[in-house]
């Protein structure tokens, strides 16, 4: 693909022979049916040429990366619904703003000595003993030039679905009865926190954050989604980088990059600042609770998550190395990253929400969203046609992510282009649903029911 590079003989037998078998079959048959195959067929291939699959399966897919972390994003969206559950607004914006549950961090202002001695390079070991006692080793989040009075880390994440609670630092912008702080950096009577970096002993004054936010899914959207210029190699002959067709079209309709954060900063504080938008504006001044309480929690997973899911997609692409096997580690993290944001951690093993119709128990993010329009719609079970079983689309979307997957480690990143595509189809199905769902309930239905 792309012209040239290097490829396997097992590759090109195996994909020939998938294409040639598809060739009577219309273009969305082929691509699941080229999916499929490749799934089956390449696990000999798997064993003799990539990196072992050790991490915790997402569902049936099978990272090659740890996102484990990734995936604890739903923890912010369970925590923000339930501070919205009692129109707690300013505790539910310092969780949109803040997060904290993943990518926890500590922002150290320094105090002895007051400045760094010796550069600290980017991800380069800090070691330090948690509250619970534990001595542990996190990483610098940047480069720090001697002289900066600042240092800041991030905490490690178990390769687990579920961080063991001694582990946890959970604060950011949780309220303190919220907050899980047995794995934070361990602080003094002094209120001083002591950290090794480079050798040196530090001591200073840490805060704890959560790195990565649902806000932020949606502000970084102009420089990851519009902006991104990354470089071709030489044998690229498809079109890369920003701005991404799937990013476009939102962006046109509301005229403003970050126009899903401006949505739910809206609904968040009642005011009326998206009526300035080229379409789609509204006002919430006078709004009742519930329905900025609605336009928050499904803003956030809907749609600033779900735009970003489709970014890492893309992403993926982008940092394909056409014909390389061993150079795709970063596009095979990105795709793995798009599977756990889609997902999200509380599905756990087996996905909780395709059993939500007699539990009641559901995740968070996009995999449940699809469960729950499912049973609605009459499009569960292996043939989308039950009210039980599932979400057909799921395990549509789940096929794909590991073919995709499985043709980004092969080095096969134009035959990723229209996976991705079919991806954004179907993760555009849940969608319309609800909008129909909720249509009827408002315009039909008396049921103020969410």
């Amino acid at each position: 693909p792309g012209g040239g590079g290097r490829h396997t003989k097992s590759h090109d037998v195996t994909k020939s022979r998938v294409l040639k078998a598809c060739q009577p079959l219309r273009r969305r048959e082929m691509l699941v049916a080229v999916v499929t195959s490749l799934s089956l067929a390449l696990p000999a291939y798997r064993s003799q040429h990539r990196r072992q699959l050790s991490q915790v399966n997402i569902l049936s897919y099978q990272p090659g990366s740890q996102v484990t972390d990734h995936a604890n994003i739903d923890l912010d969206q369970k925590a923000l619904e339930t501070a919205l559950s009692g129109y707690d607004w300013s505790e539910a914006m310092d969780i949109y703003t803040k997060g904290g549950h993943s990518k926890p961090k500590a922002e150290c202002t320094l105090n002895t000595p007051a400045t760094v001695s010796v550069d600290i390079a980017k991800k380069s070991a800090i070691t330090f003993t948690t509250v619970h006692g534990d001595s542990i080793t996190g990483k610098a989040a940047s480069t720090y030039a001697a002289g900066s009075t600042k240092v800041t880390f991030t905490y490690p994440v178990a390769e687990l679905q579920v961080q063991p609670e001694s582990t946890q630092c959970y604060v950011g912008g949780l309220a303190e009865e919220h907050q899980s702080t047995d794995g934070c950096i361990a602080v003094d009577g002094a209120g001083l926190s002591t950290f090794i970096a480079a050798g040196v002993s530090y001591t200073g004054t840490c805060v704890n954050i959560g790195g990565r936010t649902l806000k932020g899914f949606s502000t970084k959207a102009e420089d990851v989604m519009y902006k991104c210029s990354p470089v071709a190699g030489p044998n690229v002959t498809w079109k890369i980088g920003c701005p991404y067709s799937s990013y476009m079209p939102f962006y046109e309709y509301y005229g403003e990059f970050d126009y899903a954060n401006q949505i739910v900063t809206a609904a968040l504080t009642g005011s009326n600042a998206t009526l300035s938008f080229k379409n789609g504006g509204m006002s919430f001044v006078g709004a009742e609770d519930v329905a900025r309480k609605e336009m928050t929690k499904k803003g956030t997973a809907y749609m600033n998550v779900w735009m970003y899911v489709v970014r890492e997609l893309e992403d993926a692409i982008d940092d394909c190395v056409t014909g390389c096997i061993d150079c795709n580690y970063a596009s095979a993290h990105a795709w793995d990253e798009a599977v756990a944001f889609y997902t999200g951690s509380l599905e756990g093993e087996t996905g909780i929400s395709q059993f939500g119709h007699r539990t009641g128990v559901f995740g968070k993010l996009l995999y449940a969203l699809a469960d729950k329009r499912a049973e609605n719609f009459k499009v569960a079970g292996v043939l989308g046609n039950s009210v039980r079983g599932g979400a057909k689309v799921n395990r549509e979307l789940f096929q794909l992510f590991t073919g995709g997957q499985e043709l980004l480690l092969m080095g096969d990143c134009a035959g990723t282009k229209p996976i991705v595509q079919r991806i954004v189809q179907l993760m555009a199905i849940p969608l319309v649903q609800g909008t129909l769902r909720y249509a009827h309930k408002v315009g039909v239905d008396s049921n103020d029911s969410p």
